[in-house]
């Protein structure tokens, strides 16, 4: 079982690594193959598992885009009946939520992920809704190291996002029966009665419910950075406890009735005891992966016990992956199905090498943990946490020991009555304060995070096999290759081309509807805006700002500069410097952030040099008045060879100020089209005067304002200028050298493009 369940992720890997989609056919045979191994060549396991792994993700993949948004149909109003799926949760001025459609006059995909803006009426899963809404196919941002969205939606099964529009049609058709996610919903609103008095009431919410969207961003970070985001996952340790009190339980009946054994042996009532709390708790935690899999192992060995069977962990563990696959293989783009997998296969991996005890068990194997994860996590988060050991030796016991068995015991009281359940969780509470106040000493050091990053799908798998290694058996062979199998992932960190003095690369990042732009020097770093927030704990500093830094092997910038204060710029901003180290920052006039630490304004004449390269402000003057577009900081870039003007929003009138204040200034090789390409910016005057090689659009995909304005567009085009844009090119790279002609010019979105993620369709210009 364990090589057919290797060859059956390998496989399921193949797949997910693909641009495009094969035919159906194409699976069907992969199949037919793997059943033709298995049958008469049963020592190809390997093999057999492998074509089983490729065929079952292709058909999944088929079937689940199978109903495909219609191209026409987005952005154009129509009404669906729905019903409500999930937990629906507030999100700022909005509530977002998921629907299966029931029915509607188009093809439609099976689930939809909706908004619906205040005002909005109570939602409950299972109400039957007719609604008026306006969708869109998925997209992920193109830029390097970004969130995969479209990635995130598809493991969903969402195929369409969108909102609800003001209508009279809006109307509920059916109430909301008994199920899973209304019992869900219902604890969690008794929960939320009872949280006023609680210090930590997000934390106990995402122990007792797996509901972490109230944890705040702050508290979140410090998690991560401590390696101890996993013990608010529900997985092998919570559903393991679960299990434990019905054992337990079940072991007290039979000692105080022992003429029960005649009926069942107690071996086998404990056994079978121990199933309905970890799937309670399973269902509580609305069965997230990590969950699945403890559950699946969970069953595996149960049934293996009450057949008489000996357990294996390296077979129990590869049926959990096996049955996790093939109830849903794209799970293999999830960090958690990774990170759950790999840490039981270095537990499992260790228990069988070493015999400690005591504190010394508990260290020895949080070091292991670190380095079993770290290849994933280097992938996924382009960091790692070097006070994890310390971190996890802490709090593992507490929260196993102490906190989780208290947050059971407080959802079993709150069916019977709230001020007993109150007690508790207060002292769950109590404790989760203190090691929250010892968790953000910790996350304090120097080393609580270690950027580190890799590139590449194969400096991944490499890296992984080298961890396989160093946690196999003592006397294996082949411990050698270790160095040689890490090589790709040190020689893809180093082997990033450094910047001579002088040169510079200007990345236009795509954040949608929005800035973000990062110049590099040969040493220094400057992020110029940081896109839009979009929700309490989502912004796009988050998603593609932070990662494309980390990826890149930025741990620190030089200056942040804040054109001004619109939330498609600097929306983003108190994400960006919690995540990194921000040694000045820059702010135009009146934007409400000048007060912070190591803040500045911009100032027109402000001049500094870094490395052979000149950055300059143009614009505000002293005393700027107008409105917050045209206070913007607009910078100018410049080796001497080759420049990059970098305008912000501003508008025609200010436009037509710095061409009567510094005109000989504003000529450039590049320019950042002014407020996005709007028909208020870019007039003509402006661009014969910049007399741009390129012009970039940072603009969203079908955005509402109808950006870039195509009469902006036919003035550029008419002047000869090539014209980028984000949404269709993705993030946009320039590399400047010291000659005429050493310009170098990348566009992401082709080279990041997989198979769900739709292809950017334009009806105009």
């Amino acid at each position: 079982m364990p090589i057919f369940s290797a060859g059956f992720l390998a496989g399921t890997l193949l797949l997910y690594q693909l641009s495009r989609l094969p035919a159906v056919a194409v699976g069907a045979v992969a199949l037919l193959l793997a059943l033709v191994l298995l049958l008469r060549f049963r020592r190809l396991l390997l093999v057999a598992g492998l074509a089983a792994g490729f065929g079952w993700a292709l058909l999944h993949a088929q079937w689940r885009l199978s109903a495909q948004l219609p191209l026409e149909m987005e952005g154009v109003d129509q009404t669906v009946v729905v019903r409500i799926a999930g937990l629906p949760r507030e999100e700022g001025r909005r509530l977002r939520f998921q629907a299966d459609v029931v029915a509607s006059d188009s093809p439609l995909p099976r689930r939809l992920l909706l908004s619906w803006y205040r005002p909005w009426p109570e939602l409950l899963p299972g109400e039957v809704w007719r609604l008026r809404l306006r969708l869109k196919r998925p997209r992920s941002f193109a830029s390097p190291g970004a969130f995969d969205y479209a990635g995130w939606l598809f493991r969903q099964g969402v195929g369409a996002s969108g909102y609800v529009r003001k209508s009279a049609d809006n109307l509920r058709l059916e109430d909301a029966g008994w199920s899973v996610d209304r019992w869900r919903l219902d604890l969690a609103r008794q929960f939320d009665e009872m949280a006023t008095a609680l210090h930590e009431p997000a934390l106990i919410k995402g122990l007792a419910l797996g509901i972490r969207d109230d944890i705040p961003q702050p508290q979140w970070e410090t998690l991560i950075r401590t390696g101890t985001n996993h013990l608010l996952a529900i997985s092998g340790l919570h559903i393991g406890l679960a299990a434990a009190l019905g054992w337990l339980l079940a072991r007290g009946i039979w000692w105080f009735f022992p003429r029960l054994a005649l009926w069942l042996p107690m071996q086998r009532a404990a056994t079978i005891a121990a199933l309905p709390p970890a799937v309670l708790y399973a269902a509580l935690a609305g069965f997230a992966v990590p969950t699945q899999r403890a559950l699946i192992m969970l069953l595996v060995a149960s049934f293996a016990l009450l057949l008489w069977r000996r357990v294996r962990p390296w077979s129990v563990l590869a049926t959990a992956l096996l049955l996790v696959l093939a109830v849903d293989p794209a799970v293999v783009l999830a960090p958690g199905f990774w990170l759950s997998f790999l840490a039981v296969a270095a537990i499992v991996a260790f228990a069988q090498q070493w015999r400690l005890r005591g504190w010394r068990l508990l260290l020895a194997l949080q070091f292991i943990l670190l380095v079993a994860l770290l290849p994933v996590t280097a992938a996924f988060f382009g960091r790692a946490s070097l006070v994890s050991p310390l971190a996890n030796v802490l709090a593992v016991p507490l929260v196993s020991l102490l906190v989780v068995p208290l947050v059971l015991a407080g959802i079993l009281l709150l069916g019977v009555s709230a001020e007993l359940a109150a007690w508790p969780f207060v002292a769950a509470d109590w404790l989760l304060h203190g090691l929250m106040r010892l968790l953000d000493v910790l996350e304090a050091l120097p080393v609580a995070a270690v950027g580190i990053s890799l590139d590449s799908s194969w400096a991944l798998a490499f890296a992984m096999l080298a961890v396989a290694l160093l946690l196999a058996p003592r006397g294996l062979p082949g411990r050698w290759l270790i160095p040689l199998f890490l090589l790709p992932a040190v020689v893809g960190n180093a082997a990033r081309p450094a910047l001579p003095e002088g040169g510079f690369q200007l990345d236009v990042l795509d954040v949608g509807q929005g800035l973000a732009v990062v110049v590099r020097t040969a040493g220094h770093v400057l992020v110029y805006d940081t896109g839009a927030r979009f929700s309490r704990r989502a912004s796009a500093a988050a998603s593609v700002v932070v990662p494309f830094l980390r990826q890149a092997g930025i741990g620190r910038v030089d200056v942040l500069v804040l054109s001004h204060g619109d939330n498609d710029h600097a929306g983003g901003e108190a994400q960006l410097r919690r995540a990194l180290k921000v040694k000045a920052r820059h702010v135009s006039a009146r934007d409400g952030l000048a007060a912070a630490p190591n803040t500045r304004l911009c100032r027109a004449g402000e001049h500094w040099r870094w490395d052979g390269v000149d950055f300059e402000y143009l614009h505000p003057t002293t005393g700027e008045r107008g409105a917050d577009n045209d206070r913007s900081c607009v910078l100018k870039i410049s080796n001497g060879v080759h420049a990059a003007l970098l305008p912000g929003d501003i508008e025609a009138p200010l436009e037509t100020a710095l061409l009567m204040r510094r005109r000989p200034a504003l000529r450039s090789t590049l320019l950042i089209a002014p407020h996005h390409g709007s028909a208020t910016s870019s007039s003509a005057a402006f661009i014969d005067a910049v007399a741009p090689r390129w012009v970039i659009f940072s603009v969203g995909y079908g955005n509402r304002y109808g950006f870039p304005n195509p009469e902006v567009m036919a003035r550029y085009r008419a002047s000869g200028i090539r014209a980028l844009r984000t949404d269709r090119d993705g993030t946009v790279s320039l590399r400047f050298g010291r000659e005429p002609d050493a310009v170098t010019i990348t566009a992401h979105r082709d080279r990041m493009q997989r198979w769900w993620q739709p292809p950017m369709v334009f009806r105009t210009e």
